[in-house]
């Protein structure tokens, strides 16, 4: 049976307990839970810098009209309001179209590359690469070339975690990353507290262990090949896709 999802005040709490002097019924004082709340919010917004540390990938889907090239992905309470709402795109893993229940993967390249080569910018066709741009709130992606008719755009990748108030619960992460994130937490505690002393090597093995168990959870290369060099000419792919 699933267990009740446990509290961010209580998970705040437990972390504390890691490095406290007190006894572990000794209740929070002060500012600590506040505190400890916006410290658990930085140490994840600081992991999605990479993506690395952040829980197992998700894919997301839209569907995409023609001419729709570029799409934003971030969280919902952003202005303007993102094409694709699911926190902003840390790391991608792999992308495809889907049309009629045929899937075509799409190339990731970066900006640099997408910008240094010659290219017929309102070209629509069947899409072949995708270029993700990141913001400091929001991911931009660009899908090239344009969809020359409607397709379901799949993203699979590591999104920002939405930020968390003290009501909250920790149901949005899985329970097997808890016991990371609390060693996490716990370590950055001590040292806002003044406490680096009470971190000791057995609690540092720990924290190495089970980040070590988090790497190991991401997808590192999920890319799909379309050939033998991952190219094909756009006229190519509208003559295999029959569009």
């Amino acid at each position: 049976m699933p267990q009740p999802s446990q509290s961010v005040k209580k998970f705040v709490s437990d972390a504390y307990k890691l490095v406290s002097s007190s006894g572990s019924t000794v209740p929070l004082h002060g500012s600590d839970l506040s505190d400890g709340i916006q410290y658990l919010n930085e140490l994840l917004q600081h992991y999605s810098a990479t993506g690395l540390l952040l829980t197992v990938d998700r894919t997301t889907s839209k569907v995409i009209t023609t001419g729709e090239g570029t799409l934003t992905i971030g969280a919902a309470d952003y202005t303007p309001t993102p094409d694709i709402i699911e926190g902003r795109l840390s790391m991608l893993s792999n992308a495809w179209v889907e049309l009629e229940g045929v899937t075509y993967p799409l190339r990731s390249i970066t900006p640099s590359e997408f910008d240094s080569s010659y290219k017929y910018l309102p070209l629509e066709g069947l899409p072949t690469y995708i270029i993700v741009d990141q913001g400091t709130n929001v991911t931009n992606i660009r899908i090239f070339p344009a969809p020359s008719q409607e397709f379901t755009l799949y993203i699979r990748g590591k999104f920002q975690v939405a930020v968390f108030i003290s009501t909250d619960t920790m149901e949005s992460l899985p329970e097997y990353y808890m016991r990371y994130l609390k060693f996490a937490l716990a370590s950055d505690l001590a040292d806002y507290k003044g406490r680096s002393e009470a971190w000791t090597p057995k609690l540092e093995e720990k924290l190495k262990e089970t980040r070590s168990d988090m790497y190991a959870a991401s997808d590192y290369s999920l890319d799909v090949s379309t050939g033998d060099d991952g190219l094909m000419p756009n006229g190519a792919f509208r003559v295999i896709s029959g569009i």
